[in-house]
């Protein structure tokens, strides 16, 4: 018997602790949900599993620890009724960042999105994390810059 140590493939629901973590680890280092209140890890996870329907993760294991992950919303726009994927997240280990895997996961959801008629893609990037090198990979792999986003705090704890 032939023991697969890595794969990239879509999430299962015993996978959703290890992706917590993924997001949890991102949050610690680059602060990137400070703007919306932080991040509440049993809230972040129970919504995981009521999204599921709508949800597409892919996941890039290694010897049984995800190391990136990729998850989309797939759903229906509401302006044009047309399917769609929009990026939900897209963290990697520090260690995994810009290396062919997490590429591979990419890929993987433009393949599901050709075989499964989906209109469009949408993907986004934070501003704080290498936003020049982000956009130069989007614009060679055929996006176009379409939307920027402002968020604005009303409330301090």
């Amino acid at each position: 018997m032939i023991k697969v140590l890595e794969m990239i493939r879509m999430y299962e629901e015993h996978d959703i602790p290890q992706i917590v973590e993924l997001v949890l680890d991102f949050e610690r280092e680059f602060g990137c949900f400070s703007l919306v209140g932080g991040i509440d890890q049993e809230h972040f996870k129970n919504s995981l599993i009521q999204m599921h329907e709508i949800l597409r993760i892919w996941v890039y294991e290694e010897k049984g620890i995800i190391r990136c992950a990729l998850a989309m919303f797939h759903y229906r726009n509401h302006y044009s009724n047309k399917m769609a994927l929009e990026e939900f997240f897209w963290f990697a280990r520090k260690e995994y960042r810009g290396n062919k895997q997490n590429v591979l996961l990419f890929r993987e959801a433009n393949k599901f999105a050709l075989d499964n008629n989906i209109y469009y893609i949408s993907m986004s990037s934070m501003t704080n994390t290498s936003p020049d090198s982000v956009e130069k990979f989007y614009m060679k792999n055929g996006f176009q810059h379409h939307q920027n986003q402002f968020l604005k705090r009303f409330f301090y704890e």
